[in-house]
């Protein structure tokens, strides 16, 4: 779908809609709980939106009801796709690791409580009762999922692990990915879910290391469960479309390079105001033949000093 056709069907409104706070502890169980690289990218960006859609009370925009296989199509898959119905369905496996929790009662508005300016308060659905007339139809099969990290999360500290409240209330040890992103990248055939996950996953690293991220591409791909092919691929989308500035650290990369030689690159994303239209050309590092590599390694290396003495001044 269009990005302009995502934000009319999800009626978004930039300018009060656009944070949205996500939890850092998400990457490690999700990476732990899948093992289907693809799947991984899809959990993260379908638990995004649950919460998205949770978070601003769009289960019903624009008349029509977001359920499974409408949030499959904005998220770039076949809306009949059932391979990703074990994730997704009620009971699912999004439901068991605590992240969605599957209910037929949905936010209707949402507001700041007066007392506190930090408090959201929601207007839920049952709080209506049997009035007909006032809210949609609802059929009888559907469901929708509550953000349970939204409202509380289990963190864990010097190895014992605490309850506290969720993202929509404290965002310490949180990342925030403005919908804005979420809708570029579900517009962009080059990015879609695993582009998505990928940018989130670098916005976060990015949040905790000041001026940028450094990691190799093996890294990246242990992190985040990306084969390292993909990680080339959706790196290069992410480059050309200018979600992420990169710069390298090494002049040149060839085979055999020593250990000592090699320096990961650093990794910088951009705010989704600086996102090109159209992919451009980016410096690809430099690729030094091993040949002349290890050549160039022989001519470095510093000449042996030769001292000249007479053997009859040694002590033995």
């Amino acid at each position: 779908m269009k990005y302009e056709e995502i934000s009319n069907l999800i009626q978004f409104k930039e300018n009060f809609e656009s944070n949205l706070f996500m939890p850092n502890e998400i990457f490690e169980d999700l990476k732990a709980n899948i093992k289907n690289t693809p799947h991984i990218a899809f959990a993260y960006s379908y638990i995004y939106l649950c919460t998205f859609n949770y978070r601003y009370a769009k289960h019903f925009s624009k008349g029509e009801i977001i359920d499974n296989a409408k949030a499959k199509e904005l998220l770039g898959y076949d809306p009949k796709n059932r391979t990703l119905n074990y994730l997704i369905k009620k009971g699912g496996l999004l439901d068991e690791m605590e992240y969605l929790e599957s209910t037929r009662d949905y936010p209707v508005s949402w507001e700041y409580s007066k007392m506190n300016a930090e408090d959201i308060q929601f207007t839920l659905s049952s709080e209506f009762g049997d009035i007909k007339g006032y809210l949609p139809e609802i059929p009888k099969r559907f469901f929708l999922k509550y953000p349970v990290k939204g409202f509380t999360r289990i963190l864990e500290e010097d190895g014992e692990e605490f309850e506290t409240i969720g993202t929509f209330y404290e965002v310490d040890n949180t990342h925030n990915i403005p919908f804005e992103v979420f809708l570029y990248c579900m517009s962009n055939e080059d990015i879609g879910c695993t582009g998505f996950y990928l940018y989130a996953y670098l916005k976060h690293k990015n949040d905790l290391f000041e001026g940028g991220f450094d990691v190799s591409l093996q890294n990246l791909s242990s992190d985040t469960g990306i084969s390292e092919t993909g990680i080339d691929r959706y790196l290069g989308a992410l480059k050309g479309y200018k979600l992420v500035d990169f710069i390298h650290n090494q002049e040149f990369f060839a085979i055999g390079m020593r250990k000592e030689d090699r320096k990961a690159n650093t990794y910088i994303t951009n705010k989704h105001c600086m996102f090109n239209d159209i992919h451009i050309p980016f410096n690809k590092i430099e690729i030094m033949k091993k040949k002349e590599y290890f050549e160039m390694l022989k001519s470095q290396r510093e000449p042996v000093n030769r001292a000249d003495f007479d053997v009859n001044e040694l002590p033995f």
